[in-house]
């Protein structure tokens, strides 16, 4: 049985050089979790569809007959509709979004910056991740951690604003 499934990238990228060889998408199989593995999910899909590729080289195939080559536009709603089944708000995040967000998940998980780079098609020498795509994560939580913390170092009048020019005392109550 095989361990991956590798998709040669034959047109040309921003990367793209003569000297260079193609790039190449390498997808594991992830036997440990079968409904979750995309080599399988792709093994399938691509099982499903020969019956309707007839002359069509292309990866992925639009739903509607004729079936020809799905566009750039088509995939991009495809990823925006499954990004908005799984209820992200697609009003902020986009379908480039997975990039960011895989990118990122990938280094900190200790994937290196050379693997990202290629996997990304990035040169080597791009600053394109580290200015754009890795950036620091905020939790829900931290807006309300960062109000406990003033207020635990007696820093909350600054966070109340006109609220702190106020003649009769008061008292702000929190409940953790």
């Amino acid at each position: 049985m095989d361990t991956k499934i590798q998709i040669r990238i034959t047109e040309n990228i921003k990367t793209s050089l003569v000297t260079k060889n193609e790039p190449c998408l390498q997808i594991p199989f992830f036997n440990e979790q079968p409904g979750i593995c995309a080599a399988l999910t792709l093994s399938d899909y691509i099982q499903r569809t020969a019956q309707i590729r007839k002359d069509v080289d292309s990866l992925f195939l639009t739903i509607k007959s004729p079936h020809k080559e799905a566009n750039k536009q088509t995939l991009s709603k495809w990823i925006k509709n499954t990004l908005s089944m799984a209820g992200i708000n697609t009003s902020i995040f986009s379908a480039h979004s997975t990039r960011h967000a895989s990118s990122s998940a990938a280094l900190r998980k200790g994937i290196s910056l050379d693997v990202i780079h290629k996997t990304a098609g990035w040169s080597e020498k791009s600053q394109t991740f580290a200015k754009t795509y890795n950036l620091p994560l905020a939790a829900e939580t931290d807006f309300a951690k960062a109000i406990l913390q003033c207020r635990r170092s007696n820093k909350l009048l600054m966070l109340l604003g006109p609220f702190s020019t106020l003649s009769q005392p008061f008292s702000l109550n929190f409940y953790l």
